[in-house]
């Protein structure tokens, strides 16, 4: 014990710059070894838990679901007063906003902009009945 508190009294005006803390005789002190792991360890841990976030980030990226897509579209004539807001509206699907339905009907119809017409016909998600059951053979 009293040899290690003599190493520590050691001025450290005499160190250089990377090299590691020497007493005179030329031993190193422990304390300045301690630092050095302490300090080793602490990098390669942040370096670990910064490597552990990379992974779990490109996971989380990678397993999302696809977003739900109607089984079956049906054509509508676009009414006077309709917009792609109402019809996503009326013809929702499962699973989605109203907003992304509005981009669903939108790429589905290949439209540029959210502007639509009286008379136009376009492709919208079918409404199904949830409480009829239909057999085929």
């Amino acid at each position: 014990m009293a040899a290690t508190l003599a190493l520590q009294t050691h001025a450290d005006h005499h160190d250089h710059p990377g090299t590691r803390p020497q007493t005179r005789s030329g031993h190193i002190r422990r304390t300045s070894i301690r630092r050095y792991e302490v300090a080793r360890l602490g990098r390669i841990a942040f370096f670990v838990l910064l490597a552990c976030a990379a992974v779990v980030i490109a996971l989380s990226s990678a397993v999302q679901p696809a977003p739900p897509r109607p089984d079956a579209w049906t054509p509508v004539i676009v009414s006077e007063a309709a917009t792609l807001w109402t019809l996503a509206q009326s013809y929702p699907v499962a699973g989605l906003s109203t907003a992304e339905t509005v981009a669903l009907i939108k790429e589905s119809n290949a439209l540029g902009s959210a502007t639509i017409h009286e008379g136009q016909i376009l492709q919208v998600p079918a409404q199904f009945d949830g409480s009829v059951a239909i057999a085929s053979r």
